[in-house]
């Protein structure tokens, strides 16, 4: 699945969390990566570029480029053991415009990268470098908030192609270290209840009770046919329907189940718009404590 994983970098330890998994997923997979490495100084306006060397001459560009160069050797020497090539890479610009361009332009399948790099002290905030590349990259993105590796991979469907899309790059990381997949089904309560003139209450309550098991069946039986696609010899993937508002479920569910890696679509049935805000893919990923992995959908899926 993997041929090319990208490892952004900021010099922090922070987003070097995301070496371990990324590294052991390239080794796994067999995969080319690039660590990049995209220095701050170029967030200096270039008409004050000028005095802001004069002032501060150790901050001149040629010396942050080979720090930032130096600093990624010093990764590659570190993980010299390693079967795998590793691309290095130092690229000026817009930090996640950079990354998500370099990924567009180097043909990559995967990011792998911290929910936060130097900004670790505050919680994930909007308009964070991770969050930009999430909504933006040409390739699934896997945000990672410790080093460890996946073991328990969650994948919320709601029955769309579009939702289905993160199946294919979400297994490929479960089989790399064989860890446990579950599917998941949400159902929402009905909004109203059911009214029908002349319907005793009680025979009310028992067409909704009655509804909601067929709906029930419908996903039970779709997530099993799902399973029964992507399945493969010697592996077992659960499946669930639990029901319950969208993004609390699949939070609640995560956390319940020890899940460490909840995997979505930027959108799901609302595939028309480019991640909207107040979708459940954005309320999952601001909400999760464990890792995540959002697959992009173009609008014209």
């Amino acid at each position: 699945m993997f041929k090319k994983i990208m490892i952004p970098l900021d010099g922090s330890a922070l987003a070097e969390n995301a070496l371990e998994p990324g590294l052991a997923l390239a080794e796994r997979s067999g995969a080319d990566v690039v660590l990049l490495r995209v220095p701050v100084y170029w967030e200096v306006p270039a008409a004050a570029a000028a005095t802001y060397e004069f002032l501060r001459p150790e901050q001149t560009r040629e010396r942050i480029y080979e720090r930032a160069e130096r600093y990624l050797r010093s990764i590659r020497q570190v993980k010299h053991d390693l079967s795998i090539p590793l691309q290095l890479q130092v690229a000026e610009g817009d930090v996640a415009g950079t990354i998500v361009d370099t990924a567009a332009a180097s043909g990559i399948d995967l990011i792998v990268m911290s929910t936060h790099g130097r900004t670790g002290l505050r919680r994930w905030l909007l308009g964070s470098v991770t969050e930009k590349v999430l909504r933006s990259a040409p390739c699934p993105v896997l945000a990672v908030r410790s080093n460890a590796i996946p073991v328990h991979v969650l994948i919320p469907l709601d029955g769309s192609e579009a939702a289905e899309r993160v199946l294919e790059p979400a297994l490929a990381i479960a089989r790399s270290g064989a860890s446990r997949v579950t599917l998941l089904r949400v159902l929402e309560p009905p909004e109203h209840e059911i009214a029908v003139p002349g319907m005793s209450s009680e025979a009310a309550y028992w067409l909704r009770d009655e509804l909601q098991s067929i709906s029930c069946q419908e996903a039970e039986s779709y997530l099993q046919h799902v399973v029964a696609t992507y399945q493969q010899a010697n592996e077992e993937i659960e499946a669930a329907v639990v029901t319950g508002a969208i993004p609390e479920a699949i939070l609640d569910f995560a956390e319940r189940g020890d899940v460490d890696l909840i995997a979505m679509s930027t959108h799901g049935q609302s595939a028309q718009a480019r991640w909207a805000y107040g979708s459940v893919t954005e309320r999952v990923v601001h909400g999760a404590t464990c890792a995540v992995l959002v697959a992009p959908v173009t609008t014209s899926s």
